[in-house]
Formats: C-alpha cells, structure tokens, sequence
C-alpha cells in the first residue's frame, strides 16, 4: 500500500505504526527529499495529521509530532541546507497548522498529561526557533511563529516546575530564543512572566548550586545563567530583587570578620 492510499479512518494502534513507518521513510535521504518535491504526499500527509490529532490518543499524538520532527531536522548525513530549508518552509507555512500544534502542547501541560508530547512538540520548535537550527528557517515565519509562542509564553513557563531536565531545558532553549529575538513589549512580558511564575527563582537556584558532573546538569546550568541575564536586562523590578537576594545570601554565608569589614568600608563594598 502507497502512502497517498492509506485511510483515515483507522485505529490508533494503525495510526501510530503509519507514523512510526513515515518516520523511518524521512529519516532517510530519498524520503526527506520526496516530501518537498512531491505534492500528493504532503497534502496526504496534511490530512492525516489533522485526522489523527482530532483522536486525543497520547501515543498517536507523539507518533505524528515525531514524524514531523524528521521533515525539520534531516537524520541522515550529507543533507542540503537548501533542501532541508525547502522542508521547514513546508511545514511552517500554514498558521492555523502552527496554532493547533500549539494549542496541543497547551493543552497537555495545563492537564499534566502527554509529556512525551509536549517533549516533541518543543523538539519541533526547537528546529525552528532555536540557534542553529533557526537559520533554514525564513524570516517571516520565523517572526510568525515567535509570535505564536510569545501568546502563550506562560505555559512554557510552567514547564520550568517539571522534574524532567529535557524539558526544562526545552523550554529555556525556547524562551531564551523569544526574548533575544522578540521585539521590546514582547520580552518585557516574558520577563516579568519569569517573575509572576517562579521561573526567575528556580533558575537563580540552579545557577548558585548545581555541583555536578553529569554534562546533562551543567549544560542546564550554563543555560540557566543566561536566562537570568536576559530576564534581568533592563527589567528593574528583576535587578531589585537579585540585589537583596545577593545581600541575604552574603549575610548568611561569609564570616563574620569579613561581614564586619565591609560594613565599616560603606555600602559600596557590599555585595
């Protein structure tokens, strides 16, 4: 059976295996160029990814986003920039495609659920916001697309709170590429959002006490840092906050003499 064959009415267990097998057609250099120079395929696989969502099944949901996923970033090597930004621009091209995507990934973090998902769906932004992914992606739709995100800049937050560092750092990755290119009232928003949900505290906390040797952990780290630079820039209210936490922490840790030595030196020797 070719693909412009396959049904729609199918059941899960199907629908998952087609993607699973569609994945494993793009991953490789004949299946990654077909989807661009072949328009029966694209609008067949259009319609079964719209079909297939509209089930709320978990497993077909990650399934498709996955299969999507191999059509953003080639697996395979000796790929063709020109080829691999003629893909994304396919994908990316429809809006009410990208808002449904979204409103997906909304949906399964505001109800807890579908993390592996969600995990594929920031996977798929990643590929085409975030450095160096972002430079096969056209202008406009990559400003269309940032916008999208910045909407709905407080659910990416909220996965901040999640105990799994991918998606933690996922979603850093993805904030971080929303402020830095965003316009100035887009990633003034963002940055008090890292304020009103706890972000801006949790990663202060990681950057001062992540002692570890897992590259995992200190790759997460560094992208900490640089969260609280962006969230700090120009944000008043951020820069207040870090100060007195600063001074607390001095406080509380250095010794005594040192504390004392300061003090008689002014408070411009204060931490």
């Amino acid at each position: 059976m070719t693909i412009v064959e396959i049904g729609t009415c199918l059941s899960p267990e199907d629908w998952e295996s087609v993607y699973h097998a569609l994945r494993r057609l793009f991953a490789s250099k004949a299946g990654f160029h077909a989807f661009a120079s072949i328009a029966r395929l694209r609008e067949k696989l259009g319609n079964m990814i719209i079909c297939s969502l509209k089930l709320n099944n978990e497993a077909v949901d990650h399934a498709a986003v996955e299969t999507l996923c191999a059509l953003m970033q080639p697996l395979h090597g000796g790929f063709e920039l020109k080829q691999e930004q003629q893909n994304k621009s396919l994908l990316l091209s429809s809006k009410a495609f990208l808002e449904r995507m979204l409103d997906t990934l909304v949906w399964h973090v505001e109800h807890h659920t579908g993390m592996l998902v969600v995990g594929s769906l920031l996977d798929f932004l990643t590929y085409a916001l975030c450095v160096p992914y972002s430079e096969t992606t056209l202008s406009e739709q990559f400003d269309g697309l940032l916008s999208l995100v910045a909407k709905r800049g407080r659910t990416f937050y909220k996965l901040f709170q999640s105990p799994s560092l991918a998606l933690v750092k996922s979603a850093a990755l993805v904030i971080r590429a929303v402020i830095e290119e965003a316009r100035s009232p887009v990633s003034c928003r963002l940055q008090e959002l890292a304020l009103s949900e706890g972000a801006f505290l949790r990663h202060l906390h990681i950057s001062f006490f992540t002692v570890s040797s897992d590259l995992r952990m200190m790759t997460v780290c560094q992208l900490s840092r640089h969260l609280i630079a962006l969230w700090t820039t120009g944000n008043l209210v951020a820069r207040e906050l870090l100060q007195r936490i600063l001074v607390c922490f001095a406080m509380a840790f250095f010794p005594p003499l040192v504390w004392n030595f300061c003090l008689a030196r002014g408070s411009s020797a204060l931490p």
